[in-house]
Order: structure tokens, then C-alpha cells, then sequence
């Protein structure tokens, strides 16, 4: 059970076995079995081994709940995330993993991962990613420790829907009918927007903007709804926001990094889009530029005015690596965050030369997208991504690659074990 379901008997219940020295609050239910099986086996030759949901090796979680464990214990076998459902008429599917431990005295020196088809690695140690390689536990850090430009949540408007418009037909009806409205509506775009090619459109306005247009009747039912929809709502500071009903509660830090792409005299204002959730079926999350006419909204992350070789890292292996090891997952699908994955990937000093080649390699990726055509969830997934763009986006991996290290990296595991070595040293000078 995740930490938001849990009740105040189970939370209480987390505190009694776990102890408050831990952030037991931010625990699954399943931690606490964990504990009591570790306390059991501890003075014993004994051995414990759960199926367990698969989000204590994910997220933010790892560093709380394997921190104390790992003083005392070693995995000894793990079966990756898999599947696992029921015959009970309300079948839940849940995502679990299987983890052995033992006493790191009574330990085997052989431990052994298997994944979702059963295929066996001998390693001579697994990590809480459950992944071979030693115990270094990532955290999730408030701003980048690697130097990269910060990234944050899109922009929420908690307008009761009132400014949102919910697909092209309804914007041109509107435009069609309300031409004056037609500077202040935006594309609107979130992770499944993006992936499917199904934008929504938004109105978006600033004080003196929304004067101009104030005594327009279309806009001005949707702004009273928006008023009314905030001051129903419990929180004071969405109450509060009904003062100015035609803006956005959140931004995002738009505007600041649209004031200053005024002020640089850059010749468009950029925007870096990337999902906050996509499916596992994909061996590279899409993402992309998107410009001055979209809003990303907070079900995105955004990077205002970023660099072009940041999305060359953002979509390389190395960073699809991190992602799925050190990313939290929704079921199985990739979850991405900018405290937990972004501010912690691990980036090397870069030359000029470098990040003009990736910034090459991005430009052709882009235009191959362009040239296939079609959305970007049936470019990407893994059975139907067509050769030409594997290939560019395999070429983009070597460029990238070759910045961590003189020699092909042989594997995912590889790449994991050099990745977090980084991070320590990364985290150490920080």
C-alpha cells in the first residue's frame, strides 16, 4: 500500500516497527514487513524474501527505506518488475519484484537477478535498484547539482476547465466567432498531448491584456466560472487566485524566462518539453522543442530558454538509463521527475566541439520526425520505431557516450555502475 493510501493505524504502525530516526511517512506499507523480517533473521542463520510492490526500488523511496537495511543485509536474488494478477473477480494487476535477503554474514558470495523472461545474471552483488553494482543510494536534490538549467513543473491554471479549450474545432469556433480572442489563445500541451498529438488550446493572458478584452461575453462566462470554480475550492491560496480569474494559479516560471528570452534578443523563445510519465514500451522517451505559441502544461516538465544539446542528453541512452533505474514508476511506466532524475544525472565538462555535435545529431533527429510523419507514440514504440530514426538516435548515444568515456560502454548495467559512480563524486564536490 503507497504512502498516500495509508491510514493513521497504518502509519501509526510504521512508526512502532520502523522507527521515527526514518521518514517512515514516506514509506509504503511494505516497508514495515521488511523491518520485522530483517529484525528476525538478523541474529539468525536465517533468510527472508518478499514479493513485494516494485516501488521500494524506485523513487525517492530507495535512499529512505535501503539507507538502514544495507547496514545489515545484502540482496541475495531479485526478479525484476513484472506483472501480477489474480483470479479474484476485482483483480488489482498489480507491478511487483521478488528480493531475498540474508545476513551480510550469512550471505552467498553468488546472487543472482532474474528478469520479467526468467533469464539469469550471476553477479557478486545487487544494489536496492536491483541492478549489479554497489550500494549508492541517489536522493532527490531541490536544484541541479550538475550544473544543467533548472527545470520545472508546466503550468497549472485550477480554472474548473473554464480556460481551457479542449481541441482545435472548439479554438476555431471560438476564434470564428470571437476574432478579437484569437492573440490570447495558446496551444496547451502536457505529456500525453505531446506523445499523441492532441493538443488542447488555453487562454492565456496577462492584467493588461485581459483589460483589452474584459467586456467580451464568451470570455467573460468562462472567467466567472474560473472565479467560481477557485473560491469553492478548499485551499486559501486557489481562493485567493480568484482575484485574478483570466490568469493561471501556477506558471511555471514562464514569465520570468519570457522576460528574459525579451531581454537576450534571442530570435525565438524555447521551450524543452518532457513527459512526466511514458510507457515502458518505448527504449527512449519522447521529447522536444516546443515554441512560443504552447503552453506546457504541469503535466510535462519544462526547461524555458534551454540549450539544444540539453535535449541531445535528455534523449540519449545514458539518460534512459538513469531514468529507469533511478526514476519512480507509475505501475511500470517511466516517471519522470526534475528533483529525483534531472538534477541528479550526472553530466561530464563538455566541449564546444561536443555539444555542437550533439546539437547536430538533435537537428536530425528532428527533421527525420518530421519527415516520417505520424504521432510520436507510434514513432517510439520499440516493435514499430522505424530503423532510420533508431539508427540517429543510436549515433546521438555514441556522441554522448564518448563524453563519460574513452570506450563503448558493453551494457545497461554498464552504464548504471559508471552513471552512479559519478553521481557519488558528483555528490561529494557539490
Amino acid at each position: 500500500m503507497g504512502q498516500k493510501l495509508q491510514n493513521k493505524e497504518q502509519k501509526e504502525d510504521l512508526r512502532l516497527t520502523i522507527g521515527e530516526q526514518f521518514k517512515y511517512k514516506k514509506m509504503d506499507y511494505i516497508a514495515g514487513w521488511f523491518y520485522k523480517g530483517i529484525d528476525f533473521i538478523n541474529t539468525s542463520n536465517s533468510k527472508l524474501a518478499f514479493v513485494t510492490t516494485n516501488s521500494i526500488f524506485q523513487g525517492e523511496q530507495v535512499a529512505f527505506i535501503w539507507q538502514p537495511v544495507l547496514y545489515k543485509m545484502e540482496i541475495e536474488f531479485a526478479y525484476t518488475s513484472f506483472k501480477w494478477g489474480n483470479s479474484a473477480a476485482n483483480n488489482a494487476g498489480v507491478t511487483v519484484a521478488i528480493v531475498g535477503l540474508a545476513n551480510k554474514n550469512n550471505a552467498s558470495y553468488q546472487k543472482y537477478i532474474f528478469d520479467e523472461t526468467l533469464v539469469r545474471q550471476t553477479v557478486t552483488h545487487i544494489n536496492p535498484y536491483l541492478a549489479s553494482g554497489e550500494d549508492i543510494l541517489v536522493e532527490s536534490s531541490n536544484s541541479p547539482i550538475n550544473r544543467l538549467p533548472k527545470m520545472v513543473f508546466g503550468s497549472m491554471p485550477r480554472d474548473g476547465g473554464h480556460l481551457i479549450i479542449s481541441d482545435l474545432n472548439e479554438r476555431n469556433k471560438i476564434v470564428e466567432g470571437n476574432p478579437d480572442l484569437e492573440p490570447f489563445i495558446k496551444r496547451y500541451i502536457g505529456s500525453e498531448e505531446y506523445i499523441k498529438d492532441k493538443p488542447r488550446y488555453v487562454f492565456w493572458l496577462n492584467k493588461e491584456e485581459y483589460q483589452t478584452v474584459q467586456n467580451n461575453s464568451l470570455l467573460g462566462l468562462r472567467i466567472k466560472g474560473v472565479a467560481q470554480a477557485r473560491m469553492s475550492s478548499p485551499a486559501k491560496s486557489t481562493q485567493d487566485a480568484a482575484k485574478t480569474p483570466y490568469a493561471f494559479v501556477q506558471k511555471g516560471e514562464w514569465d520570468e524566462a519570457y522576460s528574459t528570452f525579451k531581454q537576450s534578443g534571442a530570435d525565438e523563445f524555447v521551450q524543452l518539453l518532457v513527459p512526466r510519465v511514458s510507457s515502458e514500451s518505448r527504449d527512449y522517451v519522447p521529447m522536444g522543442f516546443v515554441g512560443e505559441d504552447t503552453i506546457i502544461s504541469d503535466s510535462a516538465m519544462a526547461v524555458y530558454n534551454a540549450p539544444v544539446y540539453l535535449l541531445g542528453l535528455l534523449m540519449s541512452r545514458l539518460h534512459m538509463t538513469w531514468l529507469r533505474a533511478i526514476g519512480g514508476k507509475l505501475e511500470t511506466r517511466y516517471r519522470y521527475s526534475a528533483g529525483l532524475v534531472y538534477n541528479t544525472f550526472p553530466v561530464p565538462e563538455l566541449s564546444t566541439k561536443r555539444k555542437n555535435q550533439i546539437e547536430e545529431q538533435v537537428f536530425e533527429i528532428l527533421d527525420l520526425r518530421e519527415e516520417l510523419g505520424g504521432t510520436l507514440a507510434e514513432l517510439y514504440h520499440r516493435d514499430t520505431m522505424p530503423q532510420a530514426l533508431r539508427e540517429a538516435h543510436q549515433v546521438l548515444d555514441s556522441i554522448v557516450e564518448r563524453a563519460y568515456k574513452e570506450t563503448p560502454f558493453t551494457s545497461d548495467e554498464e552504464r548504471l555502475s559508471h552513471l552512479l559512480k559519478r553521481y557519488k563524486k558528483m555528490k561529494e564536490q557539490s
